[in-house]
């Protein structure tokens, strides 16, 4: 009965049970391999495999039943079916789920379904499409792409960079070129024009370069300007007498902006400056001096006014030379002065009259030695002394100054007395004497007032012109330096050009010139003259309410600031050093070489506010040269200036001196005319470096100069004749300054 064991009978031995080891059962379904050992059932270690393919059910084992069957209701499972989700089990069978997949592949161009055994497939179409780019135009579906045909952005503008942006299209983007930028060209007038009017309305002619596109606005002098098609156009400005500006502002489609300013100078007159023949230099009247009645004669001895000096260079009078001697010859007698006449110093009082002098000269104890000799035997020789307490001439002086600057003179009412005369003879008979005092009473008295008329009827008339010619002067004068060049040398020269005579003194007028050798390339017709103010105004005349007034003409001035302008003197080298410390590394700037050369004068005028003096200064032009970041650049620039000034008076030098004072600016204005194209769109940050780094040195150097200094000259008539002491002079004691039509006047007083 044991499984185990081989029961056999042996013949020799008997029943004998021999172990084996055969597969046995050991009871327990759920093992499998079950095999004797040592006589005993023993269970397989491979359990019986219980699995079922269907995940909707389990198997399990039990060891009386072995392999039991469950069903999974409820719980997921797969059915196969690609299409279908959430798939659950029911009664051991795997059921579709509820759900579906989402093949949605976001891709228009897609077909999208479901295969039960593939899945999602999307499948490519073919039909009209969005591809989300206004870049492209008939999008269609192609390989699962929506594809477009890009459009075309091109403007045909050689100016512009072309491009398109997805959502915003194309765009246009305009190249930062010297071709590309708009310019305006100002065609007439030319940069730093010298015009002549009238006409005071010039017409503004020029044309405006817009490459990029189409001009926006253009403005002259703030007047909004239609060019025509050409892009030419025209303005007519109303001009006036000194410095014009011309603002021309245009800006374009695309924003590009241009702005110009240059000058012009417009006046009735200019004056050259010529070395060779320096009279056509002289500035009519540029020098007013009026001497009031009291300068003429004071009515004291001392030497300090014209009569005094027509005194002592009347110490040489020689009424001897002008009277025959003999004096009378006849058969009888022969009378003669073998001495001469003597007299005491004359005496010359003067009153002033409209239109000239009223000139009365005394010349006191008048004696001379008398010697008649007979010229017959029976008539006897006789001598004596003849005196006269004084004679008295009187004259009105009639004056003007002709074209060469002489003084050509007129007297009229000339009158001459010889009063207190005495006649002491010796040696004459009785019967003689009354003949004798009768031919000196008479002749002779006659003969020595003609005598002493003639002479100062020459004289008088000479040494009031010499006077007033001695009150010109010939004088160098130092040309300051806006760099660091030492002053020049100028010559300022006058002569007579006008006296008006009047019953309170006398206005005398000189020519005078500014006279500089040329130091610049440039040509001009001169000096701005003041021409009137454009409309004309009243002549300058002094207010004489002091003893002395000197008046220098805005003309003169023009004349020595258009000296220092021509002479080069305003040629400025401009260095790096200076300019915030020579280090423009932040601006990748290395080797800079700059100057700054005028184009134009500099000027006085007050025609547009007589309240105020303005000195203006155009085109002062700025050229530079550097290496930016390595390339080479080349600036061209001009400032505009305009300056608030006083004509002030120096009482710190002796003489006196007239300054110009600069008190501020008002206009500064620079324009960037032409810069290197690497630096092309750079010009605000350029101009923003230039306004702060290099004007202020220009600026500063003008306010710091004395443009121009004018010593106040004395009247020296020393050099007259050798009867004036050295030191014989008129001169004034400043006591103040006024200004009138163009003249800038000192006035003061002779006698302290």
């Amino acid at each position: 009965g044991n499984p185990c064991t081989d029961d056999i009978c042996d013949a020799g031995f008997g029943c004998a049970n021999i172990l084996n080891s055969n597969p046995c059962e050991d009871g327990n379904l759920c093992t499998t391999g079950d095999e004797c050992v040592n006589g005993a059932c023993t269970s397989g270690s491979i359990p019986l495999d219980c699995f079922v393919e269907n995940p909707c059910q389990s198997g399990s084992c039990d060891p009386l039943l072995g392999c039991v069957i469950e069903d999974l209701d409820g719980i997921g499972c797969d059915d196969q079916n690609q299409c279908t989700l959430n798939d659950t089990c029911l009664d051991g069978e795997c059921q579709a789920g509820p759900d579906e997949p989402d093949c949605e592949d976001g891709n228009f161009c897609t077909i999208d379904l479901c295969d039960p055994v593939f899945g999602c497939l999307h499948e490519f179409g073919s039909y009209a499409c969005d591809d989300l780019t206004v870049c492209t135009s008939a999008d269609w579906c192609v390989q699962g792409e929506c594809v477009g045909t890009p459009v075309s952005c091109d403007d045909f503008n050689s100016c512009t960079t072309d491009s398109c942006d997805p959502s915003q299209g194309c765009g246009h983007e305009v190249l930062i070129t010297s071709f590309c930028q708009p310019d305006i060209v100002i065609d007439y007038p030319p940069r730093a024009a010298q015009l002549h009017g009238p006409p005071w309305l010039v017409e503004v002619t020029g044309h405006v370069v817009h490459n990029a596109g189409e001009l926006a606005w253009l403005k002259i002098n703030g007047t909004s300007i239609i060019p025509f098609e050409d892009g030419s156009f025209s303005f007519l400005m109303d001009s006036h007498q000194g410095m014009n500006i011309i603002d021309a502002e245009a800006w374009d489609v695309w924003g590009g902006h241009v702005y110009r300013v240059q000058t012009f100078l417009m006046s009735t007159e200019y004056t050259p400056i010529n070395e060779v023949n320096p009279d056509v230099s002289l500035i009519d009247d540029g020098i007013m001096v009026y001497l009031a009645c009291s300068v003429w004669d004071d009515n004291d001895q001392a030497p300090n006014d014209i009569a005094r000096f027509l005194e002592l260079l009347m110490a040489d009078l020689d009424i001897s030379s002008s009277i025959p001697n003999p004096l009378y010859s006849s058969s009888e007698y022969e009378i003669s002065l073998p001495s001469g006449i003597a007299y005491s110093a004359p005496s010359v009082d003067i009153t002033c009259l409209n239109g000239g002098l009223g000139i009365s000269v005394r010349i006191p104890n008048i004696s001379t030695h008398l010697e008649a000799d007979s010229q017959k035997w029976y008539l006897p020789d006789a001598d004596g002394d003849i005196t006269a307490s004084y004679l008295q001439l009187s004259m009105n002086l009639y004056a003007h100054v002709d074209a060469n600057g002489e003084l050509v003179s007129q007297i009229t009412g000339m009158e001459t007395q010889l009063v207190g005369l005495d006649i002491d003879l010796d040696g004459v008979l009785g019967f003689f004497t009354n003949w004798i005092i009768d031919f000196f009473e008479d002749d002779f008295a006659d003969s020595i007032e003609d005598a002493i008329q003639e002479t100062l009827e020459d004289m008088i008339p000479e040494l009031v012109g010499e006077t007033l010619s001695s009150m010109a002067f010939d004088l160098e004068f130092d040309i300051p330096s806006l760099g660091d060049a030492p002053p020049q040398t100028g010559q300022l020269t006058s002569k007579l050009s006008t006296v008006d005579f009047m019953s309170q003194g006398a206005v005398v007028g000189f020519a005078a010139s500014a006279i500089v050798p040329k130091g610049i390339d440039l040509d001009s017709p001169g000096s701005i003259g003041r021409g009137g103010c454009q409309f004309g105004e009243s002549a300058f005349s002094p207010w004489m309410t002091n003893e002395m007034e000197m008046a220098i003409a805005d003309n003169l001035i023009n004349q020595i600031l258009f000296a220092m302008w021509w002479s080069g003197s305003m040629n400025i080298g401009l260095n790096p050093e200076d300019m915030g410390g020579g280090d423009f590394s932040d601006y990748g700037i290395e080797d800079m070489q700059m100057v700054a050369e005028p184009l134009l004068p500099p000027l006085i005028t007050d025609c547009e506010n007589p309240s105020e003096l303005t000195m203006q200064m155009g085109d002062f032009g700025i050229f530079a040269d550097f290496v930016l970041w390595g390339m080479p650049v080349q600036v061209e620039m001009y400032l505009t200036l305009e300056m608030d000034i006083d004509i002030m008076l120096n009482q710190e030098t002796y003489p006196p001196e007239f300054a110009i004072q600069v008190n501020g600016f008002k206009t500064i204005e620079l324009d960037i005319l032409t810069v290197s194209e690497n630096l092309v769109g750079s010009e605000d940050s350029l101009k923003a470096l230039v306004m702060f780094q290099v004007v202020p040195l220009i600026t500063d150097a003008i306010s710091e100069t004395a443009f121009t200094s004018f010593p106040i000259p004395s009247v020296d008539l020393s050099d007259l004749s050798d009867a004036l002491p050295p030191g014989s002079k008129i001169e004034m004691t400043p006591m103040g300054m006024y200004r009138d039509k163009g003249y800038s006047v000192m006035q003061g007083s002779v006698h302290e």
